[in-house]
């Protein structure tokens, strides 16, 4: 009998390097895995693993050998699951409230808009941005716009680049943008229009590396920038640093996005978190500024002034549009206000948590639980109060509540977990993970979950175990 092949051996400096040089935390479960893709890498790129991790590379540009073999590693690290209008929720906030408030602002001065997709992966994010941005200026060819897409992975931008589009990317995708936006060059084979790969750049980058603002790349002056799905998987030292690289890219009160189980991240200096028409949205602020969570949908006067420097255009939003109410939501999202809104206490303490008026927000929802004890969005909607306030064990219980009334949440579950894990509780975080994960193992990976915007069971799977990866 042939013996079987010892598996490799993880160097002790390969998780250094890999977190210096990618940003990527990975978990000790993963570390055969891991082990294997770096043996593979280092054959590929024709490199010895430990003359690669025996330098320090912190501060230092890569070597051509080391960026063989990074390239090599990227492949096999990264994700490339994604598809044409990815969680809608924030999409949906850019275009009809983000944009139309840039959109008036530069009208009134040069005509120019900078949009980013940092981590973009095939491209699918990148031209989504740019049939948005084609819905939402009639007139963009009277503009200067521009669209930046970056991603380490070369196969990716490769891919990106040509365009071309099979069904499974356009999973979630209304029929008419197919038809608006790509022809079908041979059956189930769609290649983007012309008009929008000509307002795309596709260009290499590494946000752990590469400097940013750059005037090489073109990454300064950014009125948005999505980087979504992709921090998740990084060490929380290398997350925050590319958070700060990013607000630098940012004009002012320029816009971040990232995914809804990145939402941890909200507390990084310098942005105030804005709940826009259902998504959560990031605004550039000096970096004294208050930052309490504030609705865009209703802006009063006092919010625009808190929102941007003294010298930049205050963020006002256009009248809302009717739309559906969302599905299955938790916390409960107020709906835009109208004349025929009912004036009741559940949405008065909804429209002032999203305004950030959050003791007005308090007093109504307990008003309303007086009324309602057994709803278990009203009290997700004041744990969410309570957590804004700085009443984290407050908001805890609460979470603890909505559990007991709907065992199944898998967005208390969620958030409990980060809760409870930024309160160094580790023990009631790792329960709450691992009840997520087990909630999770029924669906297939790639069903989207309403009640997390539309994120997938896999991705939702994923960040978890970077989040606690003990959590079983």
């Amino acid at each position: 009998m042939t013996p079987r092949a010892a598996p490799p051996v993880l160097s002790p400096h390969a998780l250094v390097w890999i977190e210096q040089r990618l940003g990527l935390d990975f978990p000790a479960e993963r570390a055969l895995e891991l082990a294997r893709q770096l043996v593979a890498a280092a054959a590929e790129a024709d490199v010895d693993l430990d003359t690669v991790f025996a330098g320090s590379p912190a501060n230092t540009p890569a070597s051509p050998t080391e960026s063989r073999f990074l390239q090599s590693l990227a492949r096999r690290l990264t994700v490339g699951e994604t598809y044409f209008f990815r969680e809608p929720a924030t999409l949906d906030a850019i275009e009809r409230h983000v944009l139309p408030g840039l959109i008036r602002h530069r009208a009134r001065g040069r005509r120019r808009l900078r949009l980013w997709s940092a981590g973009c992966c095939t491209g699918e994010e990148a031209y989504t941005l740019a049939m948005i941005l084609e819905r939402a200026l009639p007139d963009i060819d009277d503009w200067d716009v521009r669209i930046l897409a970056t991603d380490i992975n070369r196969d990716f931008l490769q891919r990106a680049e040509r365009g071309l589009y099979r069904d499974w990317s356009f999973r979630q995708t209304p029929a008419e943008i197919k038809t608006r936006f790509f022809t079908e060059i041979e059956p189930g084979v769609f290649a983007v229009h012309p008009r929008l790969r000509a307002r795309v750049s596709f260009v290499p980058l590494n946000l752990v590396d590469d400097h940013c603002p750059s005037p090489v790349r073109d990454t300064g002056e950014m009125d948005l920038i999505l980087c979504r799905n992709v921090l998740m998987y990084f060490s929380e030292r290398q997350a925050a640093a590319v958070i700060a690289r990013l607000r630098r890219s940012l004009a002012d009160s320029g816009w971040l996005a990232l995914s809804p189980a990145e939402h941890a991240l909200r507390d990084a200096p310098g942005f105030r978190s804005v709940n826009v028409g259902g998504g959560s949205l990031y605004q550039k602020t000096r970096y004294n500024a208050r930052r309490p969570a504030a609705s865009a949908v209703a802006a009063s006067p006092p919010l625009a002034r808190s929102v941007a420097p003294a010298a930049a255009p205050p963020f006002v939003p256009p009248a809302p549009r009717p739309s559906a109410p969302p599905r299955r939501p938790f916390p409960a999202r107020s709906p835009a206000p109208s004349a025929s809104a009912p004036d009741d206490p559940a949405t008065r303490a909804r429209t002032a948590a999203d305004r950030g008026e959050l003791p007005i927000a308090l007093r109504n929802c307990e008003q309303a639980l007086a009324a309602d004890r057994m709803n278990p969005d009203l009290h997700g909607l004041r744990a969410r109060i309570l957590e804004e306030l700085g009443r984290p064990q407050e908001a805890a219980e609460e979470l603890r509540r909505v559990l007991y009334l709907s065992p199944d949440s898998l967005h208390a579950h969620f958030a409990l977990g980060n809760l409870a894990s930024r309160q160094g509780a580790s023990a009631e975080a790792r329960r709450a993970f691992s009840r997520l994960l087990a909630l999770l193992r029924p669906f297939p990976a790639e069903t989207e979950l309403p009640e997390m915007e539309g994120l997938t069971a896999g991705r939702l799977a994923e960040s978890v175990r970077t989040l606690a990866p003990d959590a079983s």
